[in-house]
């Protein structure tokens, strides 16, 4: 069984830190009125929020997605 597809499972922990990570980097950026006293340029500065504003809605939605359990994974040895 390959372990690796334990952590794309729909319970893994990864959709769960990817979620929380962009949810916080998203919201932080939000209350950032001039990236530049950061060092950041304007054209880096949207890049990041949609970056951030990507992974969180992707981690929430595979979190939510039909993928398969864990325990479904590894009782099948597969992940569909």
């Amino acid at each position: 069984m390959d372990s690796w597809k334990l952590w794309f499972a729909r319970d893994s922990m990864i959709w769960t830190a990817l979620f929380y990570l962009g949810f916080i980097v998203t919201v932080g950026t939000a209350f950032i009125d001039a990236p530049a006293d950061f060092g950041i340029g304007p054209v880096l500065f949207r890049w990041m929020q949609l970056a951030s504003a990507v992974i969180t809605a992707l981690a929430g939605k595979l979190g939510l997605s039909p993928l398969a359990k864990k325990i479904d994974v590894e009782t099948q040895g597969r992940l569909l």
